[in-house]
């Protein structure tokens, strides 16, 4: 998870996989409790390939985030 400590709220989930880091808009996601699942419909599962990714592991640049957000949106 990927928290935004100034809002106090969840921005980014980080997907594991190979290389640099995937996030994935919170805003982006459902959560549906009773079944146990995070359901991200705004991209197919083919498209998780091609989502930009971050050029450091433990930060996010305003380009990099506005690329992510673009690319969900």
């Amino acid at each position: 998870l990927w928290i935004d400590k100034a809002d106090r709220l969840i921005r980014y989930l980080q997907l594991a996989g190979e290389g640099a880091p995937l996030l994935v808009p919170m805003m982006m996601t459902k959560l549906h409790r009773r079944q146990g699942k995070l359901v991200c419909d705004a991209i197919n599962s083919a498209q998780f390939a091609d989502v930009p990714r971050l050029s450091a592991p433990d930060q996010v640049t305003l380009y990099e985030e506005d690329r992510v957000q673009a690319y969900f949106g």
